[in-house]
């Protein structure tokens, strides 16, 4: 009676009967699986409410199942518009996932769900630490900082590697030149412009062109800067 195994078997040929689900909980209360059946069940039945938020709170305070457990209650209740239960549940995932992916994609659905821009950039950089490929994280981080302070280095270094990867994407050249004026770094601005001077201009913007025609100005290269412009 108390094999959890033997619970969720009996819980899927049933169908997540409420009545067998309930047992389950009795007979095996720290079964992760279990726990999540009684969620999904609960919910059917009874929809959101204060139970959601006060069950995720109890996991979490508790740490009594594992990151990705929570990370499944989280992109469930996600689902279903209970953004608060899913923060919680992202949060408690990130706490102790050490650098699990799916963790940090909880976290960042939820945070632009509630445009917490903060929160969404510290998962796109913790996922872009963490990653095989951290290329989709940083186009995330580039995203989410043009709404606000672009210049830090968090953002340089995320265009700088997307320069750097995406060779064929003009507009990471393009925005990390716009950064590199912005800071004042005219030098390291031009140099980045520069190849996108030498390639084909109809794929250029016009603001990265009068950047580049300025910055070699103000660099003293005053025909480089008139040829930029012709």
């Amino acid at each position: 009676p108390r094999s959890e195994i033997l619970w969720r078997a009996l819980i899927a040929l049933t169908e997540g009967s409420q009545d067998v689900v309930q047992k389950a909980r009795t007979a095996c209360p720290n079964d992760p699986d279990i726990w999540m059946a009684s969620l999904v069940t609960r919910a059917g039945r009874e929809g959101g409410g204060s139970w959601v938020n006060a069950e995720i709170e109890k996991a979490a305070a508790g740490k009594e199942y594992p990151p990705g457990t929570m990370v499944c209650a989280g992109n469930f209740f996600l689902r279903r518009g209970l953004v608060e239960a899913a923060s919680i549940a992202a949060r408690s995932a990130i706490e102790r996932c050490r650098g699990a992916l799916p963790a940090y994609m909880l976290g960042l659905q939820c945070a632009l769900t509630v445009k917490d821009t903060k929160w969404a950039l510290s998962c796109a950089l913790n996922g872009a630490e963490n990653a095989r490929d951290p290329g989709p994280f940083f186009k995330l981080v580039v995203d989410i900082k043009s709404l606000g302070r672009m210049t830090d280095a968090d953002g340089v270094a995320a265009l700088e590697y997307l320069k750097e990867h995406f060779p064929k994407e003009m507009q990471w050249s393009e925005r990390l030149g716009d950064v590199y004026f912005q800071k004042g770094d005219l030098k390291r601005a031009m140099e980045v412009l520069d190849r996108i001077v030498t390639g084909n201009l109809k794929e250029v913007k016009v603001r990265s062109l009068l950047l580049a025609a300025e910055s070699a100005r103000q660099e003293g290269e005053t025909a480089r800067a008139i040829g930029i412009l012709e």
